[in-house]
């Protein structure tokens, strides 16, 4: 779908991005959550799922900076 409305959008000077987090502590990826809706993520969990590069969940603050990097008016080239 991303690369779909790239190709639309393009026409009119609009950039589309996308975000492909991997494998982060969720709900969706621990089954669980605190009272504050936040998962974590043991280690034993990642080397299960077995194909995870960094060999740990992802964090809060890179995902944060995905989405401010690519949100930004500098180009994508910068980030």
């Amino acid at each position: 779908m991303t690369k779909l409305m790239s190709a639309e959008f393009q026409k009119t000077g609009i950039r589309v991005n996308s975000i492909a987090p991997g494998y982060f502590p969720s709900e969706m990826t621990t089954k669980e959550s605190d009272h504050r809706q936040k998962s974590q993520l043991p280690a034993e969990k990642v080397q299960e799922k077995g194909h995870v590069p960094a060999m740990r969940g992802g964090k809060e603050e890179e995902m944060g900076m995905t989405v401010v990097c690519i949100s930004s008016s500098k180009a994508i080239d910068d980030c």
